[in-house]
């Protein structure tokens, strides 16, 4: 296309659902999660996982997690045991806690 036609269109914002809705849930449970990456704990118990801040228990401050990432949740690990699960934010600068 030439500048003179690109000039007369009109791009549409693309607007993504924070909800994969139960078939993606289920889809993200089957495969797994896409990053899996060690982190730290801060001293006010959260942990830094792209751009965004997510809580862990207040008794697990200034240790290392394991971070899974699926393309709908994050999960924050320590050996096996999973600490705590909070809904994946794409936003950034956020902090997502769970009281």
């Amino acid at each position: 296309m030439t500048k003179e036609k690109l000039t007369g269109l009109r791009m549409s914002p693309v607007v993504l659902s924070e909800s994969l809705g139960p078939q993606g849930e289920r889809e993200s449970a089957q495969v797994g999660p896409s990053v899996i990456k060690s982190a730290s704990v801060s001293r006010l118990s959260l942990v830094r996982v792209d751009h965004n801040r997510y809580s862990v228990p207040a008794d697990r401050h200034l240790t290392g997690v394991l971070v899974k990432l699926f393309t709908d949740r994050v999960d924050l690990c320590q050996g096996d045991t999973v600490i705590a699960s909070h809904r994946r934010c794409y936003s950034h600068s956020q902090s997502i806690m769970a009281l």
